[in-house]
């Protein structure tokens, strides 16, 4: 890389400190909305950055992030040649050109990018993030090899939690699933968000015991909303389904079969074909599994096919039904409806029982028996009616009324995914406020006030003296003012926190110096952590106390902390005992979980915790002349701890 000084932005940086000064300012604002994937507003940002000084390069870089992940690449490769314009050896520069030519199937121009890329970052001389941008390349090219060397070859480098996740796909995908699990336990701790790779983890565990034929692991985290249609879906549905095949409820297994049918991969049939050799599964799911594979051709109807069954291997042929049901069943249905309207309810429950022995795929007949059971105190069985007659025979009246038995449960997201199923045209007139009356209290769980008094307003102009109508019109009501004072109280708890980074602290600091910036409350949870006595000591007091409990505990301690937490404390001596604290909350996590005061409940986070056992204090430092939140090891201590010994 160029020295600070001698590089353009170097240099308009020192000439002009205070537009440098805003330059900062907005280009950190837009990477801030990138990470929150707020996309406009952080191009906004990022553009008035670069008005004011063309060649911010960290602006200029980020910018071209925007573009890609709008997929606009055009846009994001002409932003990033501008980079190379004053910086022809820039490692994020061509790291995001490498990304968008593979996108534009451009696979020789994305490798000679990311080899660039890699030979500049051998040097030395980049930052460290810079490593982790190459790994998100080098995993949108589908480089399994090359991730992993890197990781070999950087095991001292601390890679973000995305970083991780990729190394951990390149592992697996070479089939070294112990070393992905290990890895994929390590993201998960530094990015919460990462909770799918559980799945993975298990999935990764599948294809080891050769009960999932192979498969790749996607580069790209799932996302919601995330379209694909059946000739490409997108890999990670792969994990997904074999997880709940082998893992999930009886319903998942029978959803999973479901979905990889319509799956147009080899992938599948190897898949399905593997199902019917695991006597492990449920006989329904292996039978599933055989239908699937005759629709698809794989299998002759009446072909006799070998599955291993509860009680051992035997040949089955499988053959389609006729969907039509019998008269018989048809008559029995239409008894049943009599007796429901002449109150002879369980003279209906018997003939729509017997409808179904007769026609194990009479939907109608499913459904009504439902509302029957729901009346009975049969919940959980009439659940299971409607899920099976949607299965069979979707339809907007079966899905209203399993948005009904939810929201008879209390369970109201499952209420409001049932309606969005639902087309109110196809409902009779009279269950049109009803419709509402769910929509209403369903939207009101999720906090969506207006929507909800919309659903309830329209319900009301259907019948105006619906008395369950208004209490959820007045609800809404309650329900907003109470929205507006939680976020009026989490406003006042943002703004505690930044006092409490925000109070001063100098390099020099006296481990009772910065003892005594913390709070009370945050000084009696610390003593609690170790285990001393509080009752009436003051403030002063107990900054005493605990100082010397820290110097004469102070090695026990660093050897009591958890891995990640040594190696935080070990990566912070390296660096001197100072580092910034969003470079540090971004490297090991932030503290947003943690409870500002300990006393109330001790901080679980990495950080929280080094700060909760007096290691790390934060608070706002001079830096350049401009006030900076930093995190640092009191020099005290500094000098006290050897890294070797913990």
């Amino acid at each position: 890389m160029v020295d600070f000084i001698d590089d353009p932005y170097g240099r308009f940086l020192a000439r002009e400190p205070f537009m440098g000064t805003e330059t900062l300012r907005l280009s950190d604002e837009g990477r801030d909305l990138l990470d929150q994937a707020k996309l406009k507003r952080a191009e906004k940002k990022l553009k008035q950055a670069l008005r004011i000084c063309p060649f911010a390069v960290p602006a200029r870089n980020n910018l071209s992030l925007v573009y890609y992940l709008r997929k606009d690449y055009a846009k994001a490769v002409e932003e990033a040649k501008k980079t190379l314009d004053y910086y022809p050896e820039h490692t994020f520069a061509h790291c995001t050109l490498a990304m968008c030519f593979v996108k534009l199937r451009d696979s020789d121009r994305a490798k000679a990018h990311l080899d660039r890329a890699i030979h500049t970052y051998s040097r030395g001389t980049d930052p460290g993030e810079y490593l982790d941008k190459i790994v998100e390349a080098l995993g949108v090219l589908g480089d399994d090899e090359r991730i992993y060397e890197l990781y070999s070859k950087e095991e001292e480098h601390k890679f973000d939690p995305l970083s991780l996740f990729r190394i951990g796909v390149a592992s697996a995908n070479l089939g070294k699933f112990d070393e992905a699990a290990q890895v994929w336990d390590e993201s998960c701790l530094l990015g919460p968000s990462l909770r799918f790779l559980e799945v993975y983890k298990r999935a990764a565990g599948l294809q080891a015991q050769g009960k999932v034929p192979l498969f790749r692991f996607d580069y790209d985290p799932p996302s919601r909303g995330k379209e694909f249609d059946s000739e490409s879906p997108p890999l990670c549905s792969k994990a997904f389904c074999a997880d709940l095949l082998w893992n999930g409820s009886p319903e998942e297994q029978k959803l999973a079969v479901g979905f990889l049918a319509s799956y147009e991969d080899p992938w599948t049939d190897d898949f399905l074909l593997k199902v019917l050799k695991e006597q492990k599964l449920p006989d329904q799911i292996k039978i599933g599994a055989a239908v699937a594979l005759m629709e698809r051709g794989l299998i002759r109807e009446d072909e006799q096919v070998e599955i291993h069954l509860e009680e051992g291997p035997r040949k089955v042929s499988v053959r389609l039904i006729s969907r039509e049901p019998p008269q018989e069943a048809v008559e029995l249905f239409y008894k049943g409806i009599e007796y429901k309207e002449k109150a002879q309810v369980e003279r209906a429950r018997k003939a729509y029982e017997r409808a179904i022995e007769l026609a194990p795929f009479f939907a109608s007949a499913m459904m009504n028996l439902a509302n029957i059971y729901r009346n009975t105190s049969r919940i959980e069985e009439a659940e299971e009616l409607l899920k099976r007659a949607i299965s069979i025979e979707p339809s907007s009246l079966t899905s209203f009324n399993l948005a009904g038995l939810y929201a008879q449960k209390r369970d109201l997201k499952r209420a409001l995914a049932a309606l969005k199923t639902v087309s109110l045209e196809d409902l009779p007139p009279d269950a049109h406020p009803k419709y509402y009356y769910l929509l209403g209290h369903a939207y009101l769980e999720e906090n969506e006030f207006k929507r909800a008094e919309e659903a309830f307003k329209k319900g009301l102009r259907l019948a105006p003296s619906d008395e369950l109508l208004k209490e959820g019109l007045a609800l809404v009501t309650l329900q907003a003012m109470r929205g507006k004072l939680l976020k009026r109280f989490r406003q006042l708890e943002d703004n505690r926190r930044k006092r409490q980074l925000s109070v001063r602290l100098s390099p020099d600091i006296s481990l009772e110096g910065a003892l005594g910036s913390l709070t009370k409350a945050n000084l009696t949870g610390m003593a609690r952590a170790f285990h001393l006595q509080t009752a009436y000591l003051k403030k002063g007091q107990l900054v005493t106390l605990i100082a010397g409990y820290v110097r004469s505990n102070l090695r026990s301690m660093c050897s009591k902390l958890r891995p990640l937490e040594k190696k935080a404390l070990r990566w912070l001596i390296k660096e001197g005992g100072m580092v910034s604290y969003r470079r540090l909350t971004r490297r090991y996590g932030d503290e947003k979980r943690d409870k500002l005061d300990w006393d109330c409940r001790p901080p679980e986070s990495l950080v929280g915790r080094l700060r909760l056992f007096g290691l790390v204090f934060v608070g706002t430092t001079e830096m350049r002349g401009k006030p900076q939140t930093m995190a640092l090891v009191p020099r005290e201590l500094l000098s006290e701890l050897d890294p070797a010994e913990f």
